[in-house]
């Protein structure tokens, strides 16, 4: 099972980073829902929302959840142009999150149960999840376990030399 998801993380990731970002890919808008304490504080873009819609079933559509650290509205836009994932969440209509850690110093198990009630507050289908830096190994040691609901786990690490 692991090995068909490290073939998926490849895949996903050959995927995103062979598309150019498109004039309609840098005009989209990211929604900021804030925490209430309990819940994270995170960036959202919903491509349905915006007259994207997929001609394929809605239950085929994908949910991004992006756990990349602490993020500016602008360092989550920057990040999704970098992804180059604007134009499959539309292509799609589905959504993306930036999630960013409960506790300012970084993500921890807490962040990991907050998960599982931001799924319970959603239709679940077809669930990603990338984990980017600091964002890759909460992923990895806190949500891959509970990954009943994952279709697929994307971790990035980048070194700069």
């Amino acid at each position: 099972m692991k090995l068909l998801s490290a073939f998926l993380a490849l895949f996903l990731f050959v995927s995103f980073t062979n598309v150019k970002a498109t004039a309609e890919a840098k005009s989209f808008t990211l929604s900021q829902v804030n925490s209430s304490g309990a819940a994270p504080h995170y960036y959202k873009y919903d491509a349905s929302e915006n007259g994207f819609k997929s001609s394929r079933s809605d239950i085929l559509s994908p949910s991004y959840y992006v756990y990349a650290g602490n993020l500016t509205l602008d360092e989550a836009k920057q990040l999704m142009s970098n992804l180059g994932i604007v134009d499959n969440v539309n292509e799609w209509g589905s959504t993306i999150r930036f999630i960013n850690p409960l506790n300012p110093s970084g993500y921890g198990e807490k962040d990991a149960e907050v998960f599982i009630d931001l799924l319970s507050n959603e239709i679940v289908r077809n669930v990603k999840v990338i984990g980017i830096d600091e964002g890759a190994t909460f992923v990895n040691n806190h949500l891959s376990d509970k990954g009943y609901a994952l279709a697929g786990i994307l971790l990035l690490i980048f070194i700069i030399f």
